[in-house]
């Protein structure tokens, strides 16, 4: 981590900034007050929200990064109140690491031009993909990142089920015909994937990596990695 910009003397210490949204946040949407129904479930949403905050923390620590200089402190904002909303919304947790691990990239690397913008439309493919859904994503860019392992489609590489499930998972994952069918036609759905728009191999279906899944690779394998590990 030692090309990370050095904080300015304006620099604010990374937790204070967090739980400082987080408070704002929730004074919004489950304020404290009300009968008992309303605080229940005010209840249920701060204790979401206080774990989405630890989930993110907790990846930021790994990163060393304790304080934001003014560009990160621009990225940071908005992105980790998107990332509240995904908490809000109850999005998976596998969903969340990926989430929170491109937001922790994104600050560790952050300039005047970083994009923002990359978090949001992460969350929005993301939104309640399962976790078996995820998986299969991950098998995809793992097949993207080893060429020789896809099909060829006019000079260019393709992905097709028969690729898909060809190609060994390292943990163990065995994928059906049909569930492989499924998974890529879900992907493609979501903008995860890029549909080649004709058939390719065979009669065959076949994919392109999409720019949203070039955008969350490396928050994707870092995720799938730890599980592995």
């Amino acid at each position: 981590m030692n090309n990370l910009p050095a904080p300015t003397s304006n620099a604010r210490h990374i937790i204070e900034i967090t739980t400082g949204l987080t408070g704002a946040v929730l004074d919004a949407v489950a304020p404290g007050v009300g009968t008992a129904l309303r605080g229940a479930v005010s209840f249920a949403i701060r204790k979401r929200m206080e774990q989405g905050e630890a989930l993110l923390l907790a990846e930021i620590e790994r990163s060393g990064l304790s304080a934001l200089n003014e560009d990160q402190l621009d990225f940071y904002v908005p992105a980790y109140y998107r990332f509240l909303e995904q908490v809000r919304l109850g999005e998976y947790q596998h969903n969340l690491t990926v989430l929170a691990k491109l937001i922790t990239g994104g600050v560790t690397e952050a300039s005047s031009d970083a994009d923002v913008g990359r978090v949001g439309r992460a969350a929005q493919k993301l939104h309640m993909l399962s976790r078996s859904e995820l998986g299969a994503l991950a098998h995809c860019l793992r097949i993207f990142d080893n060429p020789q392992s896809l099909s060829r489609d006019d000079q260019t590489y393709i992905l097709t089920a028969r690729d898909f499930l060809a190609f060994p998972a390292p943990d163990g994952t065995v994928f059906d015909k049909l569930e492989a069918h499924q998974m890529l036609h879900e992907l493609s759905i979501r903008g995860l994937l890029t549909y080649s728009g004709a058939p390719a191999i065979n009669g065959a279906p076949g994919y392109y990596r999409s720019k949203s899944l070039s955008e969350i690779g490396t928050a994707l394998r870092e995720t799938l990695d730890s599980e592995i590990a």
